[in-house]
């Protein structure tokens, strides 16, 4: 039974859209510049107005742009995280105990998001031009159960263990030369750890689970949409960012439910098509650029390929009435699979 797509979802994906299209258009003068900037930072320097003119001729000039961002960046980078701590957290003498375990957690979500090398990103991205958006979620993620890893791992072990010649021993920790008294030791700290060998035997379920974690993304500035003639970028009512994936990197989220897992087979539908409703990958240079790779390297058949929009902001109607203040929309492929009050 083939799925439908409701009215409701049709005007909002047509709202998201045609959002997105109507503030790309009114600030493609800055993206011009943005395009500028980003031939300078890479040493490329077009001195006349068409590329025909004096095609044989070429000016020496000091590259100075990307050295002077990158210094500056590095300086800042320094600064920030040089030391030993990134933070200290202030306490009352009763809440010493407590304050150090907050730090020992902010300091492991730190590591965990890797935020020292999207820091440094940021800080290129703002030097060449002008504008670093940095997203901070909370996001699930899908993790498989160490038990039933571990398990698997034994499985596969024990299959190619079988299989050795007689002539051929298993792999073993006892050495030769140590009458067995470290042997003892490491079997017992293995069983400590990991249990007994027959505890592999035993049947995990569920297989995976799913945990929330920290996540620092930069957002590529191109890709990145907010209310036009604002001054301050931070105040705009809405964003709107533009990603272009494969399936395979989305379907871990379907089948999590993470996402609409009933829009699945919707979504990998439109997979293979240049235009959808809502969304033209030609519409944007990276999914010009996405189009050609395809074309060259035939890839579509194992990794079909989806743009999202991920829309923050008020729900309006035609009229310019307010829906809902606060809304988070994921748009796959002209697809609604993910509509619900924005949780940031």
């Amino acid at each position: 039974m083939s799925q439908q797509i409701s009215e409701k979802d049709k005007k909002i994906v047509q709202y998201v859209t045609e959002l997105r299209r109507k503030h790309l258009e009114e600030t493609q003068a800055i993206r011009k510049e943005w395009e500028l900037k980003a031939d300078l930072f890479a040493g490329k320097q077009n001195w006349g107005a068409y590329r025909e003119q004096n095609p044989w001729m070429s000016k020496i000039f000091q590259h100075e742009f990307s050295v002077l961002i990158r210094r500056a960046a590095n300086a800042l980078k320094g600064l920030i995280f040089q030391g030993k701590d990134l933070f200290t957290l202030m306490s009352g003498d009763g809440d010493t105990e407590f304050r150090r375990i907050v730090e020992k957690m902010l300091r492991h979500y730190v590591a965990d998001s890797g935020l020292e090398k999207v820091f440094t990103e940021y800080l290129l991205t703002g030097g060449i031009y002008g504008i670093s958006t940095l997203k901070v979620t909370a996001k699930p993620r899908v993790c498989w159960k160490a038990e039933y890893v571990t398990k698997e791992l034994q499985i596969e072990n024990d299959k190619f263990y079988a299989n050795l010649p007689k002539e051929y021993e298993r792999p073993s920790v006892i050495s030769e030369n140590s009458d067995g008294v470290l042997e003892d030791e490491l079997m017992a700290a293995f069983d400590k750890i990991a249990g007994p060998t027959k505890s592999y035997s035993r049947v995990v379920e569920p297989k995976k689970y799913i945990e929330f974690c920290s996540e620092v993304e930069l957002i590529n500035p191109f890709n990145f949409c907010w209310l036009s003639g604002i001054r301050d970028i931070n105040k705009s009512p809405f964003t709107i960012e533009t990603n272009f994936l494969k399936f395979f990197q989305l379907n871990e989220a379907f089948n999590a439910g993470i996402i609409d897992k009933q829009k699945k087979n919707l979504v990998l539908k439109r997979s293979n098509s240049t235009s959808v409703d809502g969304a033209n990958f030609a519409s944007t240079e990276d999914g010009q650029r996405i189009l050609l790779q395809d074309q060259l390297s035939s890839t579509d058949t194992y990794l079909p390929r989806v743009e999202t929009i991920e829309y923050f902001g008020p729900l309006l109607d035609k009229d310019g009435e307010t829906i809902d203040e606060c809304r988070r929309i994921i748009v796959a492929n002209g697809i609604i699979v993910k509509n619900h009050r924005n949780p940031y």
